[in-house]
């Protein structure tokens, strides 16, 4: 590709950085965790929220619209990651019934010592 060619792309690369600004990381490892890519994505964005939490605890508030917009993950989806990482003591939740609203917060020590179990390495 010459100089020319990279001169008459770069308006759709632009482009395409403005539409791409913000790429949701995802971890293999926390998808194996959870057993499934939904809940590795669901966890991988929970981590990310958690980490830049308002709240001192880590919780943080997400609907399930803000986590399909952000996941692509269906209904469904989500309450099946939800459940299987509750269950995993990974998640946990609050739901606040007068405001109608989920909170969230990631169970790091937990998931420290999930992630770092000899049964859950992956690195050979």
């Amino acid at each position: 590709m010459t100089g020319k060619d990279n001169a008459r792309q770069s308006p759709v690369v632009a482009a395409l950085k403005a539409i791409l600004d913000r790429p949701v990381a995802f971890h293999p490892a926390l998808a194996r965790l959870g057993g499934s890519e939904a809940a590795g994505l669901f966890l991988s964005r929970a981590v990310d929220w958690s980490s830049e939490a308002e709240d001192a605890e880590g919780w943080f508030l997400k609907s399930r619209r803000d986590w399909e917009r952000e996941t692509c993950l269906s209904r469904s989806e989500q309450e099946t990651a939800r459940k299987r990482l509750r269950d995993l003591g990974v998640i946990e939740e609050r739901y606040q019934r007068l405001n109608h609203e989920m909170y969230y917060r990631v169970n790091s020590s937990r998931l420290q010592e999930l992630l770092t179990a000899p049964e859950t390495r992956t690195d050979g």
